[in-house]
C-alpha cells in the first residue's frame, strides 16, 4: 500500500492489494506508522457537543482498537515482512489534526522526522514490531497489560529509561 489510511490501520486490505500483484506473502513488505496521541484518554464526565463527542468516540476507538488490529493482522499472515512498525511520539489527536499553520505543523515535522531517523537507527523504541511479536507470541504481557498500546507504552517507557541511563553512564 502507498499512501495512508485514516482512522484505522488496515492492513489486511493493504495485503490483498499486494496480493494481486504478487502470489507469496513472504515478497510482501509492510512498514505501518502508529500516528495518534500518546496518552491514555482522559476520562470526562461531562456529556459536550456533538462533534466533541463524535472526536472523543474515535480517539477512543483508536486508542483501544487500532493497533490490536495489527497484531491479529500480523498473525493472519506470519509470512509478510513487517519491517518497520513506528510509533509516533508526542502525537496529537482531535481538534488537533486539524490545525494547518505552519508554526503548528513544523513542529510536528520535525518530530516525524526524528521518530523515522530513530526508527530506521533501531534507538528511542521507535521500531515497536519486536513489541507486537511479543504480545502475540508471549502470556506475560497479557497479565500485566490490558491492551497492546498499554503493553507498547509500558515498553517503550522502560527502553527510555533504560537508553537514558547508558547515556548518562557513557
Amino acid at each position: 500500500m502507498d499512501g495512508g489510511t485514516v482512522y484505522n490501520i488496515d492492513m489486511e486490505g493493504a495485503i490483498r492489494q499486494c496480493m494481486d500483484l504478487v502470489e507469496d506473502e513472504s515478497k510482501i513488505i509492510v512498514d505501518v506508522f502508529v500516528c495518534g496521541a500518546d496518552d491514555t484518554p482522559p476520562v470526562e464526565d461531562d456529556a459536550g457537543k456533538a462533534y466533541h463527542n463524535f472526536m472523543r468516540k474515535r480517539t477512543l476507538h483508536s486508542y483501544y482498537s487500532n493497533t490490536n488490529s495489527l497484531a491479529t493482522s500480523m498473525l493472519a499472515h506470519p509470512e509478510v515482512q513487517m519491517r518497520y512498525v513506528v510509533k509516533q511520539i508526542n502525537g496529537f489527536s482531535g481538534l488537533d489534526e486539524i490545525k494547518f499553520d505552519g508554526d503548528f505543523t513544523w513542529t510536528l515535522q520535525e518530530a516525524g522526522r526524528q521518530d523515522a531517523y530513530n526508527a530506521l537507527n533501531a534507538s528511542d523504541s521507535a521500531n515497536i514490531r519486536d513489541y507486537l511479536v511479543e504480545w502475540n507470541t508471549l502470556e506475560e504481557p497479557h497479565e500485566d497489560y490490558d491492551t497492546l498500546i498499554e503493553y507498547i507504552e509500558g515498553r517503550t517507557g522502560e527502553e527510555m529509561v533504560k537508553a537514558m541511563w547508558e547515556k548518562a553512564l557513557n
